[in-house]
């Protein structure tokens, strides 16, 4: 008996298993054709009916509108925005960041945001418009280098590649993490004003020219933090000498040295 038994209620197991296999099964169908009839409702319903844009100066809002691939008509909710992004960012090189605001049912607003040129570079006699973080803006020519902007200065054996659109180029990557963090510093000390170039020949033999007085040699950027305020301290007391100038040497952490044209 108790092994009949035991058959008995593997047999009511294995069908309640199946039966609950069974709902699960039908339950699995019932949400995936619930999911597809809503996709399919929004997809018929909410359809791009305006597009927009804002954020821009270089660039005008038909060119980035024409150039972003939203189509008229087509459901707001398989519009990308990363690749939308990618579209546009590969197009303008200016472009920082590309967001989109979809106001439902069927306006697409696509808001930008646009590098500013802060820097160049000059290779083979032409002028290479850059952003602060070193992104390569367009190849000009000295026409449109403006007052404050920097002058990037390096080897040419050094640049690896400078391609519009792409983050300048090192054959060793740190130069460029280098750099870029060293005008973050001075942006945050607020004396990037008087920076007019930056020379970099290699990662250790940085310098700056400043306030068109001052040669800086900074040497690398390991604890800049520390090291500007130093330069800071220097200016400062050069301050009530407009005519002084020299070579300031902040490459140590531990101290700065000034010495005095003569």
């Amino acid at each position: 008996m108790d092994g009949n038994g035991n058959g008995l209620n593997e047999i009511q197991s294995e069908r309640e298993s199946k039966q609950t296999r069974r709902v699960a099964f039908y339950v699995v169908i019932i949400i995936a054709l619930a999911v597809t009839v809503a996709l399919s409702l929004f997809g018929f319903f909410f359809r791009v009916g305006t597009v927009s844009s804002e954020g821009t100066e270089i660039y005008s809002e038909k060119e980035i509108i024409e150039n972003s691939g939203i189509k008229n008509g087509e459901s707001v909710f398989f519009i990308s925005e990363k690749k939308v992004g990618e579209r546009l960012k590969k197009q303008f090189p200016y472009l920082e960041s590309v967001e989109l605001d979809i106001d439902l049912p069927s306006s697409v607003k696509i808001i930008a945001t646009e590098r500013k040129a802060t820097a160049y570079l000059k290779l083979k006699g032409d002028y290479y418009l850059l952003s602060d973080d070193l992104y390569v803006l367009e190849r000009t020519g000295y026409e449109k280098i403006t007052p404050g902007m920097i002058e990037i200065s390096t080897l040419i054996t050094s640049l690896k590649s400078v391609i519009v659109g792409e983050q300048l180029e090192f054959f060793y990557k740190k130069t460029t993490d280098n750099l870029v963090e060293l005008i973050e510093v001075l942006e945050e000390n607020g004396i990037i004003d008087k920076v007019s170039l930056i020379k970099a020949n290699d990662r250790f033999n940085i310098s700056m020219r400043y306030d068109n007085r001052f040669n800086v040699f900074v040497g690398s950027v390991a604890s800049i933090e520390i090291k500007i305020p130093f330069l800071k301290e220097i200016l400062k007391k050069l301050s009530a000498e407009p005519d002084v100038k020299g070579t300031i040497d902040i490459s140590s952490e531990k101290k700065a040295t000034f010495s005095k044209d003569r």
